[in-house]
């Protein structure tokens, strides 16, 4: 938010009045104590004020790592983590030729894998390939996802990296095509929902619903018009 500064002198000579408007731009929706905090803000765009935020808490997955003593040749490759990835180590164990589980970090047993090919799961996917040597039982490959910057970006349904979920409101607009930047971000106050910009790929009722238990409330019976 750009901020106009006036030097008003002491003792103007010539007799004069000027008046200022102030026009609020009606995203704060309520009295309710407002609480601001820093963050980083990426993405490369422009973010304006009042945009909903979501953090990056999660890292890209790291290539696979074979278990030193696999029996087997066969190669895992284009891994991406899903929406609902969790932060730590996957295991991929084979039962057979084509015939694999998965191991999530805290312990869940994901959809088996039973061919060779894509796998694809709501936490991660993958595509194994055999190789010359079949792969043995016992064979396994270590997938882990680490911890994400902490960073706040535009909050997108789709993305996969912790940021789909909506945690914060941007305070001011702030021009992030150059480089990430440090600024201010809304924490808890009542806001009005039709001021708020949300990606198309979020509905204001899922998003007021998902910030209500952060402090963050939404109301969406306030006009974002200009009270003139």
């Amino acid at each position: 938010m750009t901020v106009t500064v006036n030097t008003i002198a002491g003792n103007p000579q010539i007799p004069g009045a000027t008046d200022y408007v102030y026009v609020p731009d009606q995203l704060i929706a309520g009295n309710l104590k407002i609480v601001t905090g820093q963050g980083v803000l990426t993405g490369g765009v422009v973010i304006p004020r009042g945009t909903v935020l979501g953090q990056v808490l999660e890292a890209a997955p790291s290539a696979p790592v074979a278990t030193a003593g696999n029996v087997g040749n066969g190669t895992i490759t284009a891994v991406a983590s899903g929406g609902k990835a969790k932060v730590g180590t996957y295991v991929v164990s084979f039962t057979g030729p084509t015939a694999y589980t998965v191991l999530s970090p805290n312990g869940t047993q994901l959809a088996p894998g039973k061919a060779a090919g894509a796998y694809v799961d709501a936490e991660l996917s993958f595509t194994f390939t055999p190789g010359a040597t079949a792969m043995g039982a016992g064979d396994s490959f270590a997938i882990t996802v680490g911890n994400g910057s902490g960073s706040y970006r535009p909050c997108v349904a789709t993305a996969t990296d912790g940021s789909q979920a909506p945690c914060a409101v941007a305070v001011d607009t702030v021009d992030v095509t150059a480089g990430d930047l440090l600024s201010g971000v809304y924490l808890m106050a009542e806001l009005n929902g039709n001021a708020l910009i949300l990606d198309p790929s979020l509905s204001l009722p899922a998003v007021a619903a998902a910030l209500r238990p952060l402090g963050l409330f939404v109301k969406s019976a306030v006009s974002a018009a200009d009270p003139t």
